[in-house]
C-alpha cells in the first residue's frame, strides 16, 4: 500500500501538516488556492512544523524497551534522518528506507509522525512536566494505534488509502484534504503551542489594565427560606462548584443568588478555577504564581471569563492568543490520547540474573492471534539462581474477562515474577497452584481456541485465537490443568529440551479488539538453561516435530503430547498460509487414522479426498482451480474422516468426494506420499500424491482441465512445475504409515455460484489466481450467513456453496512394525 508523503500526512498529536513548505508556497503563490492571511502568518511562524520526529518500534534490539522516538526526520516520498546521530538506543539498527508514515499494514515499518512542540505539550498533559523522557513510549504507541483508521482520499482518478488517526482535531480536520488546505480564519492552527516569554509579558500587561480591577463590594439580601443551598456549609458549596463546567456553574448562580454572592468575589475560588479549568494557559498560571503578593486589586472572576473566551480555538481569535488557542485545541487531543494511555498496563522491571546470561530461547510459539502484531514486549526470569529450585513456589495464571491468558507468574515467598499482566477489569480471574521445592516445570500444553478463516473477523468480535487454558507438566510426572479445557480447544505442547531447565519466558501480548479488556499472550519464547552450567550456545533451541502445531485431540494419535510414544514418528511438511504466514502454527492438525496398529493396514478398502473446486476461478493456464479439504478412509470395519465438519460447521457433500481403492486384504498398503508445492518457492502443499507398494498412485489437489464453454471436467492437469522440488514423505526402515496429519488454513472455493471476480494473488512471485475477493482483499462471504448461528435456510445455502478451508500443511504418522528394532526419534 502506498504510504503518505509529507504533503498529505499530519502530526498525530495536533493534526497539522508535518512540513511548512506547502503553507509557504500558498503564501507566495495564492492564486487558485485558499491561503492564510499573509499579514497574520509569516515564514517564521510555521518553521516549527518542520521539527518532525517519529514514534515506532524495533523488534531486533535487545534493549528492554523496543519503542523509540527518532531524531529529526525528513519525510518526502520516503523517510530519511536529518542526522546520523540518534539518542534513542532502541532506534539502533533501524533500516530507515523501510519506514512508512501511517502505513496501512501494521508492523515495525509503520511509524507515527509528530511535531516536537506537540510532543512536549503531550508530555505536559501526561506527566505534568515538559520532560519527554517520562512518557512511556510503548504505551503511547499502543494508545495511538487504537485510533488508527483507514482514510480514503481522492487522488487524481484513483482512490488511495492512507493510515491516519481518528482523533478529533477540531478545526484542523477540515484542512486534512488530499494536500493540506490553508483555510482563511484558521491561522491559529499553524502557530506553535510553545509557551512564549513575549506572549506572557503581553498578557501580564493586558491583565494589569483597569478593566480587571476588583469592583466595590456587592451585597444582596437573598431570601434564605426559599433556597435550600443556604443550609449547606460554605466549604461544600466551594467543593461542588469546582467540579462544575461553566454552563452548570451559571445555572447554579441563577438558582441561588446566595451562592453567587459568596463566590463572585472569592479570589481563591477563581484562581483555582483558572488552574483546573484552563490547564493549558501556562502564561496565566505563571502570572498568578509570580505576582501572588500584588494581585489584591485584581478581579479573578473577570480574568477567568476573559481567558476562557479569548483562548477558544475558533475563527476570530486574536493573533495575540494564537499560541494559546492552538495549545487549547491540542490539549483536547491530548485528553483523548491520555484516556487510553493511562489505561495501558505498566511493565515491571526485570532484574538481571546469573541464569539469564546462560539461557537459550526456544523457537517462537504463537498461542494467540488477532491478525495484528502484538505490541506488548515482555520478559521474565522465573529462576535467578539454581538454589531456588529447592524452594517452595506458587504458580499463578491470570485470565482477562474473556478467559484469555494474560499472565503467568512464579512466586517465591513474596517475590512475584510475572510474564504478561494481571488483568484488573471486572470478570478477570486468577488460578493458583502451590508446589514444594525440588519439583519444577517440565513443560506446558496450551489449550487454544482457534479462529475460523471462514468467518469475517471484523464482524465477529469473538473470532480470534487465544489460549483459554493450560496444563502444566512437572518434573515429578504430575500434571495440573488450569482455565478451560474441552474438545472445542486444540492443544499445543512444549517441553524443555533434553538436559535443559525452563528459567523464564520472553514474548509478546496483543491488544484485545474490545476496548477495556486486558491484552493477552500472543507469542512466547521459552528460556532454558543447562543445569550443569558451562558455555551455552546462543542458537535457538529447535522444537520437536509435533510442537510446531496445535492438535485436535479428538483424533490425535499421540497419547501424550509432552512425551510421545517412541514407536510413533511424525514427518510434517509445514507449508504456510499466504498473508498469515506468521500464525500458521495456529492452524490445527487433524489426524486421519489409517490404522491403530500396523496389522490393521490390511483392512483398508479405500481412501478418499474431498475436492474443493471452483468452476469460475482459473489458474494462469486457464484450468479450473482445485484444492483438498478433507480425507477419509474406509476399512472392513468402519469409515473414518479427517474432519467431521469444516471450521464453521458446514458439511462435506458426497458428490465432491474422489475415491481411490486399495486392496488391503491383498497386501496393498500406502508406502509414500509425495507433496507437490505451489508455483515458485512457495512451500505450501498444492497437491498430494498417494503411492502404494504396488506402483499405483492417485493425485489430489491438482487443477482440472477446462471443458467446452468453460465447463468442469474430471481430467486432472499435470502437477505444477514448481521451482521447489516435491517433498517425498516416506517411513523410516521398520516403520509403516498409519496416519495422515493435515492442517487446513486457507480458504478455497466460492460462496456465490453465479458471480465471479478474478484477481491475481498478492503473494510475491505467484502467478496463480486467488479466489473471489472483496475490496479488502479477502475471500468474499456474506456476512450475515457466515456469522452464525444459522437458520435452516442459511444452513442449506451454506452447504450449497463450494467454499471450504483447504490444505496448507500435510504430514504422515508412522509406527514401528512389530518386531522391528527400536530407534530414537
Amino acid at each position: 500500500m502506498t504510504s503518505s508523503n509529507s504533503r498529505n500526512a499530519w502530526c498525530a498529536i495536533c493534526g497539522v501538516t508535518i512540513e511548512s513548505t506547502i503553507i509557504r508556497l500558498r503564501l507566495i503563490y495564492p492564486k487558485g488556492f485558499s491561503t492564510y492571511d499573509p499579514d497574520v502568518v509569516c515564514d517564521a511562524d510555521v518553521e516549527w512544523l518542520d521539527q518532525v520526529h517519529l514514534l515506532g518500534y524495533n523488534t531486533s534490539v535487545t534493549t528492554r524497551s523496543k519503542f523509540y522516538v527518532s531524531g529529526l526526520a525528513i519525510i518526502g516520498r520516503g523517510v530519511d534522518m536529518a542526522s546520523e546521530t540518534q539518542t534513542d538506543p532502541s532506534f539502533a539498527g533501524v533500516d530507515v528506507r523501510t519506514l512508512r508514515v501511517y502505513r496501512n499494514k501494521k508492523g515495525p515499518e509503520r511509524v507515527i509522525p509528530f511535531h516536537w512542540q506537540c510532543y512536549k505539550t503531550l508530555a505536559l498533559y501526561l506527566t505534568g512536566t515538559s520532560d519527554t523522557t517520562r512518557i512511556r513510549k510503548g504505551a503511547l504507541y499502543r494508545a495511538l494505534d487504537r485510533f488508527s483508521v483507514v482514510r480514503r482520499v481522492q487522488q487524481q482518478a484513483s482512490v488511495s488509502e492512507y493510515r491516519c488517526l481518528s482523533l478529533d482535531y477540531g478545526d484542523v480536520s477540515k484542512a486534512q484534504k488530499d494536500y493540506w488546505e490553508c483555510i482563511p480564519g484558521q491561522e491559529y492552527t499553524v502557530f506553535s503551542p510553545q509557551c512564549q516569554a513575549q506572549l506572557k509579558r503581553d498578557i501580564v500587561a493586558f491583565i494589569s489594565s483597569p478593566r480587571f480591577e476588583k469592583p466595590r463590594q456587592y451585597r444582596h439580601e437573598a431570601n434564605r427560606e426559599s433556597n435550600p443551598l443556604t443550609t449547606l456549609p460554605e466549604t461544600v458549596i466551594f467543593g461542588v462548584s469546582e467540579f462544575l463546567d461553566n454552563r452548570s456553574l451559571i445555572n447554579l448562580f441563577c438558582a441561588s443568588l446566595e451562592t453567587f454572592s459568596s463566590l463572585r468575589d472569592n479570589g481563591s475560588f477563581w484562581k483555582r478555577r483558572i488552574i483546573t479549568h484552563l490547564p493549558f494557559f501556562f502564561e496565566l498560571h505563571d502570572y498568578l504564581k509570580e505576582q501572588s503578593q500584588g494581585l489584591e486589586n485584581r478581579d479573578f472572576r473577570k480574568i477567568f471569563l476573559w481567558a476562557d473566551a479569548a483562548s477558544k480555538p475558533q475563527s476570530g481569535v486574536t493573533r495575540l492568543m494564537f499560541p494559546v488557542a492552538n495549545r487549547r485545541r491540542i490539549w483536547k487531543v491530548c485528553e483523548q490520547i491520555g484516556e487510553i494511555y493511562n489505561q495501558e498496563p505498566h511493565q515491571k522491571n526485570v532484574p538481571k540474573s546469573y541464569l539469564e546470561c546462560q539461557a537459550r530461547r526456544s523457537e517462537g510459539q504463537v498461542i494467540g492471534d488477532t491478525r495484528e502484531p502484538g505490541l506488548y514486549f515482555r520478559s521474565v526470569n522465573f529462576l535467578r539462581d539454581w538454589s531456588e529450585l529447592l524452594r517452595p513456589w506458587t504458580l499463578d495464571l491470570f485470565w482477562n474477562s474473556e478467559g484469555d491468558l494474560s499472565g503467568i507468574s512464579v512466586t517465591f515467598g513474596e517475590d512475584q515474577r510475572i510474564f504478561g499482566h494481571e488483568p484488573l477489569e471486572r470478570g478477570a480471574a486468577q488460578t493458583t497452584g502451590s508446589f514444594p521445592g525440588g519439583v519444577w516445570i517440565r513443560g506446558f500444553v496450551f489449550h487454544i481456541y482457534v479462529s475460523s478463516v471462514l468467518r469475517p473477523w471484523q464482524a465477529c468480535s469473538w473470532n480470534y485465537s487465544s489460549c483459554k487454558g493450560i496444563t502444566v507438566h512437572l518434573t515429578d510426572g504430575s500434571e495440573h490443568t488450569y482455565g478451560q479445557d474441552g474438545q472445542h480447544l486444540v492443544k499445543m505442547p512444549f517441553a524443555a529440551a533434553e538436559n535443559m531447565t525452563i528459567v523464564g519466558i520472553k514474548g509478546t501480548l496483543t491488544a484485545h479488539k474490545t476496548h477495556g479488556i486486558y491484552p493477552f499472550i500472543e507469542k512466547i519464547w521459552v528460556l532454558q538453561a543447562p543445569i550443569t552450567g558451562g558455555q551455552s550456545s546462543r542458537d535457538s533451541l529447535k522444537h520437536r516435530a509435533h510442537e510446531v502445531s496445535c492438535w485436535n485431540t479428538v483424533n490425535c494419535m499421540l497419547k501424550s503430547l509432552i512425551s510421545p510414544d517412541k514407536d510413533l514418528e511424525l514427518n510434517l511438511c509445514k507449508g504456510r498460509v499466504r498473508n498469515f504466514e506468521r500464525w500458521h502454527c495456529l492452524v490445527p492438525l487433524n489426524t486421519l487414522i489409517l490404522a491403530n496398529d500396523t496389522t490393521q493396514l490390511y483392512q483398508i478398502r479405500s481412501i478418499s479426498a474431498y475436492l474443493i473446486r471452483d468452476r469460475i476461478c482459473f489458474n494462469s493456464w486457464s484450468n479450473h482451480c482445485c484444492d483438498v479439504g478433507n480425507l477419509r478412509v474406509t476399512t472392513d470395519v468402519e469409515t473414518r474422516y479427517l474432519r467431521d465438519m469444516d471450521d464453521d460447521g458446514s458439511i462435506w457433500p458426497e458428490h465432491r468426494w474422489d475415491t481411490f481403492d486399495i486392496d488391503g486384504p491383498g497386501g496393498e498398503i500406502i508406502e509414500e506420499v509425495i507433496v507437490h508445492h505451489a508455483f515458485s518457492q512457495d512451500p505450501s502443499p498444492k497437491a498430494i500424491e498417494i503411492c502404494t507398494n504396488r506402483g499405483r498412485s492417485v493425485i489430489w489437489g491438482v487443477d482440472m482441465e477446462q471443458g467446452e464453454n468453460g465447463k468442469e471436467t474430471n481430467k486432472a492437469c499435470p502437477p505444477i512445475s514448481s521451482h521447489r522440488l516435491p517433498t517425498h514423505l516416506r517411513p523410516d526402515g521398520g516403520f509403516a504409515i498409519v496416519g495422515f496429519a493435515m492442517g487446513c488454513g486457507k480458504v478455497f472455493g466460492r460462496w456465490h455460484s453465479n458471480e465471479y471476480h478474478v484477481e491475481r494473488s498478492k503473494a510475491p512471485i505467484c502467478r496463480s489466481y486467488s479466489r473471489r475477493l472483496n475490496g479488502e482483499g479477502e475471500d468474499y462471504m456474506d456476512e450475515e450467513d457466515s456469522r452464525g448461528p444459522w437458520t435452516k435456510d442459511q444452513y442449506d445455502r451454506r452447504n450449497e456453496s463450494t467454499i471450504h478451508t483447504g490444505m496448507s500443511k500435510f504430514g504422515i504418522i508412522t509406527k514401528r512394525i512389530a518386531g522391528s528394532p527400536e530407534q530414537g526419534i
